[in-house]
């Protein structure tokens, strides 16, 4: 009897200690498999950006040529220098014939580079010659925001400038919240002098916007554009989701963590202006491009995978994310298999 109970013992102890080691070894290879999944989504993120990066530098090539073909147009400069000498002697500008003509001038190239206005601005960052009345004579918005880069074209540059907020709706007349971007470049007089800038206003929800939305992978896929301080340029691919959450458009916001899931019904007592960004955008603006494998919350709340860039060129961050849901629903799969097997 006392050996059947050894024995019995034995066996309870090795039943045991098999299910541990079972147990152990399982958690070991699921660890292992999620792991490699996080691996192998950041680097499928990472060639989506690559690429979606590359498609955003040929748009810039394609438009920067166009702008720069336009300020080097003879009639373009002729009729700039006019504006300039009758700004120079404080004649209106808002009807003259020299004007007009310019506008007209301007309306084929408006088509051909599906930009939404043009501003000729002068050395002293007045708006000489726009679509609309209302913005000759004052003071262009590009230089009230984005007065380095304005500089650079007077210095010689053709730039790309980003989100000019509050732009001013050159199709209405009328101020709206929009975000607008430009390629602004110098315009030359015979000499080879810097007499103003042409700066050519696109809407970033246009190609802008679709060569970013191109960019993505799987049913939760999204890439988007931001700037310095964390505006959303491009529109969001979830703008609907939002909507639909009364969260405004997030054309003007900031790429802003609200602290939970927003679709599942997360409200949040912090104003979008002042919540924080996103890790993401944080460590993009600051530089840091470092791997980083592990979710984290989008501007939905939405715990996301993703990859990041500081595009020099652009001067915008760059990023390609995944609903962690989604991107580890493979790995989760497989935990079932291997734990019920």
């Amino acid at each position: 009897m006392q050996f059947i109970k050894i024995n019995l013992g034995y066996k309870v102890f090795f039943v045991t200690l098999f299910l541990v080691m079972t147990s152990f070894f399982s958690f070991i290879a699921v660890s292992h498999i999620e792991s490699n999944s996080k691996k192998n989504i950041h680097k499928a993120l990472g060639t989506v950006l690559d690429t979606t990066q590359e498609a955003l530098h040929l748009w810039l090539d394609e438009q920067r040529k166009n702008v720069i073909g336009i300020a080097q147009e003879k009639d373009i400069i002729n009729y700039t220098m006019v504006l300039i000498k009758e700004y120079g002697a404080q004649k209106d500008l808002t009807n003259n014939s020299s004007m007009l003509t310019l506008r007209q001038l301007m309306a084929k190239y408006h088509l051909h580079n599906q930009g939404i206005d043009f501003s000729i601005i002068a050395p002293d960052r007045v708006v000489i010659a726009t679509m609309q009345n209302s913005r000759i004579g004052a003071e262009s918005n590009i230089n009230k925001q984005r007065k380095h880069h304005l500089d650079q074209v007077f210095f010689g540059k053709t730039v790309f400038i980003p989100t000019i907020q509050n732009a001013h709706n050159e199709r209405s007349g009328q101020s709206n919240n929009l975000t607008s971007i430009f390629i602004a470049s110098p315009i030359l007089d015979s000499s080879g002098n810097i007499k103003a800038a042409l700066a050519i206003h696109f809407d970033p929800n246009t190609n802008f916007s679709r060569i970013l939305q191109l960019g993505r992978i799987g049913s939760t896929g999204e890439s988007y554009a931001f700037d310095s301080k964390g505006i959303l340029i491009t529109k969001s691919r979830f703008d609907h989701h939002l909507k639909v959450i009364d969260e405004k458009s997030m054309i003007l916001n900031k790429v802003a963590d609200p602290g939970g899931n927003l679709l599942d019904g997360y409200i949040s007592s912090t104003p979008q202006n002042k919540r924080p960004l996103t890790l993401m955008a944080r460590r993009a603006i600051k530089g840091d491009f470092s791997a980083y494998i592990d979710a984290y919350r989008d501007y939905r709340g939405v715990e996301v995978f993703g990859v990041w860039e500081w595009d020099d060129v652009f001067d915008i961050g760059i990023t390609a994310e995944i609903d962690k849901q989604e991107a580890l629903l493979p790995n989760e799969q497989t935990k079932i298999v291997i734990i019920t097997t």
